[in-house]
């Protein structure tokens, strides 16, 4: 049965406990949990443990705590991969791709990580701040070359799930030599994740990738919802590409991409600029730039809120939400 895992500040060290209530939705919230004894450091530890069967010291009497004080529950040692375009709503409808023929990987700095209810902070360089929802799998096992991952032993491998928000900076995304996402996508708090880390049974890990919904809004209006079920390519077999050329590591993140409603659009006029501008960065900046804010007027600005939330179809558990203000 699956369980839910939070981490929070507890006076000067992290600490993580098991959910014993509902899960957050708002930093004013207060949270029941069992706190669990054992210090474990990083997301890693935790996963190998639960793995092992090891004894997490979890307390008999639950805890409360303000869910301001919760944090990151995957931490800064985990490799962040992330996938792109991996919804036909964002890729057809946002991006104006209607044809993937290819999975999309990027790395995303994991200094990027914050808790659900930290702020954004917004450079001061950046003009078209955006917002992507996304569910992210937090790896069981190490994945080396030549493994084979299938939906039977697809549980071997991925350990459970986490809400996620891929802040980016489209401007400097596509403003950069040869159009390089790291930058834009790697200022700190650019990746609010949480509240809970959801370890699931190996047994029903494949069937409960179909069934996560995540959904998003800013300034208190829907902007994004999807389902698992409806990614172009599969977490298996994504998996199974990423093995051909790269390792990962027990406790590492990858993000499966956003569904459709972004503020960015890739119109016709745009994706013509990133062709046609391929090779000379500031006049594809400024024109990308023009053209952006005419199509869309806006984008995130300081005092903005989003505020997201990720639900398990299967059984209706729900897996609490995040409250990000741009500051």
């Amino acid at each position: 049965m699956a369980r839910s895992f939070i981490r929070y500040q507890d006076h000067n060290a992290p600490r993580w406990g098991e959910l014993a209530g509902a899960a957050p939705k708002h930093p004013d919230d207060s949270v029941s949990l069992y706190p669990l004894t054992t210090p474990f450091e990083t997301t890693a530890a935790l996963v190998a443990a639960l793995e092992a069967g090891a004894d997490l010291g979890k307390s008999t009497t639950a805890l409360t705590i303000p869910a301001s004080a919760i944090l990151s529950p995957v931490t800064s040692d985990a490799l962040v991969l992330c996938q792109g375009m991996n919804y036909a709503s964002h890729a057809g409808g946002d991006g104006g791709i209607h044809v993937r023929k290819k999975n999309l990987l990027f790395v995303k700095a994991s200094s990027t990580l914050c808790g659900p209810y930290d702020k954004v902070i917004k450079p001061a360089e950046v003009q078209m701040l955006d917002y992507e929802i996304e569910v992210g799998l937090v790896m069981r096992k190490a994945l080396h070359a030549n493994d084979k991952v299938t939906a039977e032993n697809a549980g071997e491998y991925l350990a459970g799930v986490v809400l996620c928000n891929d802040i980016s900076a489209r401007d400097t995304m596509f403003g950069m030599t040869y159009m390089q996402w790291l930058r834009g996508k790697s200022f700190r708090t650019f990746l609010p994740t949480g509240p809970v880390f959801y370890w699931l049974e190996k047994n029903e890990v494949a069937d409960a990738l179909e069934h996560f919904r995540c959904s998003l809004a800013w300034r208190d209006k829907e902007r994004q919802n999807g389902v698992t079920s409806d990614m172009i390519f599969k977490p298996v077999e994504t998996l199974g590409y990423i093995a051909e050329f790269m390792d990962m590591k027990l406790g590492d993140l990858l993000l499966t991409g956003t569904p459709g409603g972004v503020i960015a659009k890739g119109t016709p006029t745009i994706n013509k600029i990133l062709q046609d501008y391929l090779l000379d960065d500031e006049g594809r900046y400024e024109r990308m730039v023009k053209e952006a804010h005419e199509t869309v007027s806006d984008f995130m600005q300081v005092g903005d809120l989003m505020t997201a939330e990720m639900v398990d179809e299967r059984t209706g558990a729900h897996l609490g939400g995040q409250y990000s203000i741009v500051a």
